[in-house]
């Protein structure tokens, strides 16, 4: 629903609020309800501002809930109960069923973990906020800009932590959550950890988009330059409420690449039945951190990266030809320590090095 606030002939330009919902359900979860408002406030035919709010939903994907259990023997990770614990520690360990709250780790010591789906899941929930403001001329050059703030805060997160967060987590802590999920043997030693996942705690983003577009004419033909920059301001997981938060922003985190820069831009130039591009797309620096065998972390830089592409195209009589080099100074992406079988981030950078590609299209 859009209902107008403000016409337009009060001098306070036009202002329209927009109103919607959703309700869901699922034999799993049953039924749930999201809505949505916003405003929308064009102060002129130059000056734009804008807000939204809403509420989200997201139940669990198939592979979530029902992917197999899968236990295997694995050699335990740095156990704070049993590598001199401080007193705070002594008292939550021994509650998790270490007698006397500490004891000695072996080197060699093994422990079964339990990995895969959860049949148990509840759908993740939250909210998200955006606010932003545009700015456009016009004129023999026409040019417009915007900010927009993005925050979103998912509650009851679909996680699994892996085994270290889970013991750090139960001896500092004593949650209840974590010390759940490990249990241990007589002496105190560890017998196996449930890393399946989970809903835990809560994921906030926060980030700021800036946008620019230039449209420019002249004899060449038309010019058209435009920019997207993103600045991520946090990326916080608070995995067990209450617990520690892991602070995720600028770096490599389970495979995946969380820099707190971005950009994509370019120029597009028209004329006639000619028409070529140039996209530049920038991935900013963060840091990688992996655990050593001797449970030390290590840490190494992953450099910021340029892509360039280039593209040209014909029209005539309805073909179109269109040709073009995508990643021209044929970049490799960056070596991450836990990058999987390929050594990196697929989702964020590019594997294949340059590319060439020619496309014929006929439009009837």
């Amino acid at each position: 629903m859009r209902v107008p606030l403000i016409a337009g002939q009060t001098g306070w330009g036009r202002l329209d609020a927009t109103l919607g919902g959703r309700v869901s359900d699922f034999n799993t979860f049953g039924t749930h309800t999201t809505w949505h408002s916003g405003l929308h406030w064009a102060l002129s035919s130059a000056w734009v501002l804008r807000a939204d709010y809403a509420t989200l939903f997201r139940a669990p994907a198939l592979n979530e809930l029902f992917r197999a259990e899968v236990s295997e023997q694995s050699f335990l990770p740095l156990d704070p109960c049993g590598n001199s614990p401080s007193p705070e520690q002594q008292t939550n360990c021994a509650a998790n069923g270490v007698p006397g709250g500490s004891y000695v780790q072996s080197e060699d010591q093994t422990y079964l973990v339990s990995a895969g789906g959860n049949p148990h899941l509840d759908p993740e929930d939250g909210h998200s906020f955006d606010a932003g403001v545009e700015f456009r001329s016009t004129g023999a050059a026409t040019w417009q800009a915007s900010v927009d703030f993005f925050q979103t805060q998912l509650d009851r997160s679909v996680e699994s932590p892996g085994e270290a967060v889970i013991l750090s987590e139960c001896a500092d802590h004593g949650t209840a959550l974590a010390c759940g999920k490990v249990v241990r043997f007589a002496d105190g030693s560890i017998r196996s950890i449930d890393t399946r996942l989970s809903n835990y705690g809560r994921v906030s983003v926060e980030g700021i988009d800036l946008a620019a577009r230039l449209g420019l004419a002249s004899r060449a033909g038309g010019f058209d330059l435009h920019a997207l920059v993103t600045h991520l301001l946090r990326h916080d997981v608070q995995v067990f409420e209450g617990g520690d938060t892991l602070h995720r922003l600028g770096r490599a985190n389970f495979g995946f690449s969380l820099p707190e820069w971005r950009g994509l831009g370019g120029v597009n130039w028209t004329r006639d039945a000619w028409s070529a591009s140039y996209t530049l797309q920038w991935i900013g620096a963060f840091v990688e951190c992996a655990r050593t065998q001797e449970f030390e972390p290590y840490c190494h830089d992953i450099p910021s990266i340029v892509y360039h592409d280039l593209a040209v195209s014909y029209r005539w009589n309805g073909i179109v030809l269109h040709a073009g080099i995508n990643n021209v100074t044929d970049r490799d992406p960056p070596f991450f320590s836990a990058g999987g079988d390929g050594n990196t981030d697929a989702a964020t950078y590019r594997v294949l090095g340059r590319t060439y590609f020619l496309q014929l299209s006929v439009h009837l």
